[in-house]
């Protein structure tokens, strides 16, 4: 049911409230910069999806928070690499756009930002996926996180807020969904754990499976 409420207000927003409320220019920089973040999100997250949902059935609870805390130091490691390498390629990234695309430039940290909101979303998405949850994820991503797009877009239509202030806003509203999906994730999984369970938790077979699933992704 989530998932055809979702193509219904999909429809809503990309076919009648987006070409009503914002130009082609602007309609065309919204979808630039969440396609850039979606590409570089999987980067961090180093194929942990795939990874939680293969060995989250043969481990026991400890074990799987154990996992869940070393991928999440993965993640967190990788991004920070990320970031680096972002900050310091910069002069080399702004003359690329600068030519055809030259709007861009003003949204790259946002860019990075939603590059790290997207990826610890999807982590705690693959985290209720491996709980054998698919109902709250679908719904957050197909109905939840569409609503507000739609919302945000009807406020720059009355001119509640400005184009510049609905792309900032985009980072708050997957603030909002990934601590939403973190408190479903409260609910069904604990975090708690010890050192002890993180060495019983084959955590360089995780490691090795994680890496060949970033590949193949």
């Amino acid at each position: 049911m989530a998932g055809y409420l979702g193509v219904g207000i999909g429809y809503l927003n990309v076919v009648i409230l987006m070409p009503k409320f914002l130009t082609p220019e602007e309609i065309g920089l919204y979808r630039t910069i969440l396609s850039s973040a979606a590409l570089f999100a999987p980067i961090p997250l180093f194929g942990l999806r795939s990874a939680f949902v293969r060995f989250f059935p043969r481990n026991d609870d400890r074990k799987n928070a154990a996992l869940a805390l070393y991928g999440l130091l993965i993640f967190l490691g990788l991004f920070g690499l990320l970031a680096v390498a972002a900050f310091f390629l910069k002069p080399q990234i702004l003359p690329f756009f600068e030519a055809k695309a030259e709007a861009i430039n003003d949204y790259l940290w946002l860019i990075l930002t939603l590059i790290g909101l997207m990826g610890i979303y999807s982590f705690l998405e693959s985290i209720l996926k491996a709980k054998k949850d698919i109902t709250t994820p679908s719904f957050v991503r197909e109905t939840l996180y569409k609503v507000t797009q739609s919302m945000a877009v009807i406020l720059v239509g009355y001119t509640i807020i400005s184009v510049h202030q609905f792309l900032q806003l985009q980072y708050l509203i997957y603030l909002f969904i990934g601590l939403l999906m973190f408190m479903f994730v409260l609910r069904k999984f604990s975090f708690k754990t010890s050192l002890n369970d993180l060495k019983g938790a084959d955590t360089k077979e995780f490691f090795t499976y994680s890496r060949y699933a970033l590949l193949s992704g």
